[in-house]
């Protein structure tokens, strides 16, 4: 290693000894400055061809008195000789670079030095071989400060003195050399250490620094400090829900700051002569940058898993989380607690039909007597429906009950009573068979979750096809391919499948005929209303699913009895033939004609919306409602308005509107509406006030909204976004931090709520409005950087956990709080942008300090340039806060 050796008073030392020079001789050079090869070599001439016998002997006379022995001279002209082939091998090395995958080594003579400094330096230290850090180790951190570049070293690749002794075997490879010739040299095999546990990485990082002390690349004492952080971090107590920090948190952490560091200091690496070492200073800085201190934020705990016999319930987000507790016990081993559970699960199973089937006749006596009361209209179109499927063979019938007892053979059959519902806007009539009235739904279990692939994912295999079309074209240089698209729907889906021989007891289905006798059907095929027929269907029509794409090669979803397609558009037309044929010969009956029926297309209808895929090759997606949705809503809404009434019935139809709305293209701005529309269905009696204000809040909403464009060049790198709120009677602080991963550059706001809300939070909330204060920061700097963050993926960071929820939710019993998130939902659908809210713990919060008004001491953490004011939108805060109504 020729520069190293160049500029070590060690090495220097060990070699005029070794060749035969007197230690008077060598301090006598010593003293005249003369202690390295690289200070000696030019002493004499400046070039090898001006070093002659005469010029070292006028040198060695002004430097040595008396002059030293024919043989002490010849030492010098050897030593100065070697000084300047050392120097020449140094300069070209730097011309021409060095060999590919070789690290300049340390020089011994300079190794020992530096550790016996070391240990005299660092007091208190107890150095070992098995905590020294090895020979190459501090060869790759010489080599960083010689090419002028730090460079990041996996954690467990800083091995041990002991550990490289005990590797001294080495491999033969072939190298290419500087000038391109090949050469047989001998490979040193990669070692690694155990990073295993935490003392393991613990004594790697404590390597790592000794090896960086050595190095001159960093100081012994600001790498333990950074390291010991990171340490004390995974012992520091975490809120209720989160882990601790783990030890690959620190890891990234390290490695973040590292790669971050490496370019920060590129070709400035090395120090000037008596200057602080630059990485010390650097290493400081992003140790508390937001950058390398996000890796160490503690993480949420997963949900504990679900109880597998229990089945998901209706409405469950609206309902608080029952804490459980896990018991443990010998069972509680390996797969052996879920054998037992699944066991238990049929165990309970059979007990529950056979608890149907002794009551089956019992209750089909006291279910015949409590029919409920239908119009001749209704009950006409309950006979047209039940004779319509007799006639396609789903059902058998009209029989009395005795028919049905001698058509099973006996008389505990059990009775489903029928009724029918208006569908859509076309008012179609679709005849439900009640499982739950039957109770037959109450004996069906369930050991699985129903995972949909409704609009979202439709949409995510959309943006998919998008990115990869967009990527094929690139790599192969030619235009993208146009896409076009479909929805293929099963006709009477649930018809098409069998029921259970066994089971026919308990599926008959009753209803009154016009002169009021009871008329019983005996079930062939799953009824629509049973748990059980959805659980069913749905993993048959996963199972279609799966041979579209495996035989045909089409992308597609499922979402029940629909399936959205996606197609080259040269070629869709075959493409549809081939389907069509492999339905047909599976022997499923599909929409061929109509509106469900139509043929591929660049705008199609999918799960209640249009899909416009013309300029999905070039990165585009654009989803819409289907026309004429939204004018027949808000017609529907203002009626509703005009009465002041919403019965449960109008309520449950507007509630499966608004939810395929809100599913994909208004987010959580609809959530506000779903969920009062679902407090109607479940009993509550709205006052007509609360009727108005309802109403006049979803038709804003709905007519805010703009078609949803997701693209694929939109940025990806997300907003980061912290707010903090504090509430110091008769002040409220306003605190704001933004860092944008894209461009690397913050900005940092702070402000005071106005007194006008201050005053209508104290009247409507008493005197502890913090939860209000830090959800207006949130929704000020949304409605001010709505331009900036539409279309961008954004964090949000909140410290106040009542704030966070109504945030995520939408949804509060409290009335200021409930405004505030209607005005939030009102900015999401007019400047949408995808959102996440998170926990920030408050002393990790940078937006705490602006808050309190002291914004510039975190300019530098997000690299601000100044403070900000907050800017308040008076006409919004007047409509949507104060007034509380659109």
């Amino acid at each position: 290693m020729s520069s190293a050796t160049l500029d070590s008073e060690a090495a220097f030392k060990e070699r005029c000894l070794r060749i035969g020079m007197t230690n008077e001789l060598y301090a006598k050079l010593q003293s005249a400055g003369y202690d390295t090869f690289g200070k000696i070599a030019f002493a004499a001439a400046s070039s090898p061809q001006a070093l002659t016998d005469e010029a070292i002997d006028v040198w060695l006379a002004s430097v040595v008195d008396p002059r030293p022995s024919p043989f002490q001279v010849s030492v010098v002209r050897r030593l100065l000789f070697e000084s300047q082939s050392l120097n020449i091998a140094d300069l070209k090395s730097r011309v021409e670079g060095q060999p590919e995958n070789t690290i300049k080594k340390l020089p011994t003579a300079e190794r020992l030095a530096r550790q016996a400094e070391q240990q005299h330096r660092l007091k208190g230290v107890i150095f070992t071989v098995a905590n020294m850090p090895s020979h190459s180790s501090i060869d790759q951190v010489t080599d960083m400060l010689e090419n002028n570049l730090l460079r990041y070293l996996p954690i467990n690749r800083w091995t041990s003195r002991a550990q490289e002794l005990s590797l001294a075997k080495k491999d033969t490879s072939i190298q290419l050399d500087s000038d391109g010739t090949l050469k047989l040299g001998a490979k040193t095999p990669d070692s690694v250490c155990d990073t295993n546990g935490a003392y393991a990485l613990r004594q790697a990082f404590f390597r790592r620094s000794l090896a960086m002390d050595l190095g001159h690349v960093c100081s012994f004492e600001v790498m333990e400090e950074w390291v010991n952080s990171l340490f004390e971090l995974t012992q520091r107590a975490v809120p209720t829900g989160h882990a601790k920090v783990s030890l690959s948190q620190i890891i990234s952490a390290d490695r973040e700051l590292f790669v971050r560091a490496a370019n920060n200091l590129e070709g400035k690496l090395q120090k000037p002569v008596g200057a602080a070492k630059p990485l010390d200073a650097e290493l400081k800085r992003l140790s508390e940058s937001h950058e390398i201190t996000q890796f160490l934020t503690p993480l949420l705990l997963p949900p504990p898993p679900a109880h597998p016999t229990k089945r998901p319930n209706e409405g469950a987000d609206d309902k608080p989380d029952k804490p459980t507790r896990k018991i443990k016990g010998k069972g509680d081993k390996g797969g052996g607690k879920g054998k037992l559970e699944l066991l238990k699960v049929k165990l309970r199973a059979k007990s529950l039909e056979a608890e149907e089937r002794s009551t089956a006749a019992l209750r089909r006596r006291a279910m015949l007597t409590r029919f409920s009361v239908s119009t001749a209209e209704e009950i006409k179109a309950l006979s047209q429906a039940s004779n319509e499927e007799v006639s396609e063979g789903f059902l058998e019938g009209p029989y009395t009950e005795s028919e049905v007892s001698d058509l099973l053979g006996h008389s505990e059959w059990g009775t489903i009573p029928r009724f029918i519902l208006e569908q859509g806007t076309e008012k179609k009539i679709r005849p439900i068979d009640d499982g739950h009235a039957s109770q037959v739904n109450d004996a069906y279990t369930a050991t699985i979750k129903l995972e949909l692939q409704g609009s979202d994912y439709v949409a995510s295999l959309a943006i998919f096809i998008s990115q990869a079309e967009c990527d094929r074209a690139r790599r192969l240089g030619v235009p993208p391919r146009p896409w076009v698209g479909r929805t293929l729907d099963l006709s009477k889906a649930y018809k098409q499948l069998g029921v259970l021989p066994q089971h026919r007891d308990i599926v008959v289905i009753c209803h009154r005929d016009s002169s009021g006798k009871n008329c019983f059907y005996v079930a062939n095929s799953l009824l629509f209303g049973l748990s059980a027929s959805v659980y069913g269907f749905v993993r048959v029509a996963r199972s279609l699913q799966f041979l579209l794409a495996k035989v045909l090669k089409i992308p597609l979803a499922n979402y029940f009895d629909d399936y959205p397609l996606y197609s080259l558009k040269e070629g869709s037309s075959e493409l549809d033939e081939m389907t069509s044929e492999l339905l047909t010969l599976l022997g499923w009956r599909f929409a061929q004609t109509g509106t469900k029926g139509r043929p591929y297309d660049a705008v199609f209808s999918v799960l209640g919306m249009n899909m416009d895929l013309s300029c999905l090759h070039q990165g585009t997606l654009v989803m819409t409602n289907k026309e004429g949705r939204v004018d027949r809503i808000i017609s529907q809404l203002r009626e509703i308005a005009d009465r002041g009434q919403l019965g449960r019935h109008e309520s449950q139809i507007l509630l499966g509107l608004l939810n395929f709305a809100s599913g994909f293209y208004a987010g959580r701005s609809l959530k506000q509406a779903c969920h009062t529309l679902l407090t109607v269905v479940r009993g509550k009696t709205l006052s007509p006030d609360e009727v108005k204000r309802f109403c006049k809040q979803t038709e804003v909403v709905l007519s805010s909204t703009p078609p949803r464009a997701l693209r694929i060049f939109d940025p990806l790198q997300p907003v980061h976004v912290w707010t903090d709120g504090s509430w110091e009677a008769p002040l409220a602080g306003l605190g704001a931090v933004t860092f944008d991963t894209l461009t690397g550059k913050g900005r940092v706001f702070q402000g005071q709520v106005p007194g006008d809300l201050i005053s209508c939070w104290l009247q409507s909330a008493g005197s502890q409005i913090i939860c209000e204060v830090e959800l207006y920061a949130l929704v000020t700097i949304r409605r001010m950087l709505q331009n900036d963050f539409c279309g961008r993926r954004v964090i949000f960071w909140l410290d106040n956990e009542a704030a966070r929820a109504v945030a995520i939710k939408g949804l509060s019993p409290s009335e200021p709080m409930y405004r505030l998130a209607h005005y939030l939902a009102v900015i999401d659908s007019e400047a949408p942008c995808v959102a996440w809210a998170e926990r920030v713990p408050s002393f990790s919060n940078v937006a705490d300090p602006p808050s309190r008004g002291d914004g510039n001491s975190i300019l530098h953490l997000v690299n601000a340039e100044r403070v900000e004011p907050f800017v308040h939108d008076k006409d919004s805060n007047l409509r949507f806060l104060l007034q509380g109504a659109a």
